[in-house]
């Protein structure tokens, strides 16, 4: 194949002409592709559950206002 690739065009041809292939339209490979199979569906990733998670902090903890004004002050 590396002695075809001299242009696009001449590549393509001489890929039609000795193996059979043609060039895939633009944008083939970003299709997406269903598959038909007899496969069963993969079930769905269970939710994970910690029974030591950390609680929430109480009403009264100390909260500082934010240096420089909202978190999302650059946006």
């Amino acid at each position: 194949m590396f002695r075809c690739r001299k242009s696009q065009g001449v590549y393509d041809q001489c890929m039609l002409d000795n193996m059979g292939l043609e060039r895939p339209h633009w944008g083939y490979f970003s299709k997406a592709k269903i598959h038909d199979t007899k496969r069963p569906k993969p079930p769905p990733p269970e939710i994970q559950v910690y029974p030591d998670a950390t609680p929430a902090l109480p009403d009264d903890y100390p909260r500082h206002p934010n240096k420089y004004g909202g978190y999302y002050a650059h946006q």
